[in-house]
């Protein structure tokens, strides 16, 4: 692990995205009208998601814990396109960043949304997995493009 102790605590935050894409418009309405066999899957990919970010560390090896202060997974619901963006925010007050929380938190409730789905069609995509915001810290960006 990187030795971050001399570091000084300091607030970060980051944004990851992930898109579900549909393959049709029914399959989309399925997932968006909660009409799948499994239940609502919006809440549980953010339950999962937000688990997942805490759990980064037991995942990702040589990844420090951290004390997220913040995780939230968001949705924007993109109907012309039958598909979901999944957007994860984390923040902590501490020495290392939370990119790899929020690609965590992001990829899982997307993944979840899939598992919740995969009964209306095997053909549901997850897309363009990406950081696109990074605050706090030496290489502090707003937004990354």
């Amino acid at each position: 692990m990187v030795d971050i102790g001399s570091k000084v605590n300091s607030q970060r935050r980051a944004i990851v995205e992930a898109t579900v894409k549909f393959p049709d418009s029914h399959t989309y309405q399925s997932y968006f009208n909660v009409t799948t066999k499994k239940g609502d899957a919006r809440l549980c990919s953010k339950i999962a998601g937000i688990l997942a970010a805490k759990r980064t560390s037991d995942l990702i090896p040589l990844c420090h814990q951290l004390p997220l202060s913040h995780i939230d997974i968001e949705y924007e619901h993109r109907h012309d396109l039958n598909e979901v963006l999944v957007r994860c925010i984390c923040s902590t007050n501490y020495q290392t960043g939370v990119e790899m929380e929020a690609m965590v938190g992001a990829t899982i409730a997307a993944v979840t949304i899939y598992d919740m789905c995969k009964a209306l069609s095997k053909s549901i995509e997850i897309r363009n997995i990406r950081l696109v915001e990074k605050t706090g810290g030496k290489s502090s960006s707003i937004p990354l493009n």
